[in-house]
């Protein structure tokens, strides 16, 4: 949950500075699913990846939630995406 008085921003960030930290389950189905939206649309965002700044590593981001859009976005070759950024 986002808290009510959590400060938001949107921006695009490069692949490289987003962390996938959580061992949640990961389903192959939904990253082809959105492998496929990237393809089918080039310049489109199939929706925002939702990150915390890191509390180790200065720069870089936690990934709360869009793992399967993150992994897509690595599998079509972009390089950034589009994330709602919390606390920063």
């Amino acid at each position: 949950m986002i808290a009510p008085d959590a400060k938001l921003a949107i921006r695009r960030i490069l692949l490289g500075n987003l962390r996938a930290v959580e061992s949640r389950p990961r389903y192959p189905s939904m990253v082809m699913l959105y492998v496929q939206q990237m393809h089918d649309n080039p310049h489109d965002d199939p929706g925002l990846l939702r990150v915390l700044p890191s509390q180790e590593y200065r720069g870089l981001f936690d990934i709360d939630d869009g793992y399967h859009r993150y992994l897509a976005a690595i599998i079509v070759g972009r390089a950034d995406a589009l994330c709602l950024v919390i606390g920063e």
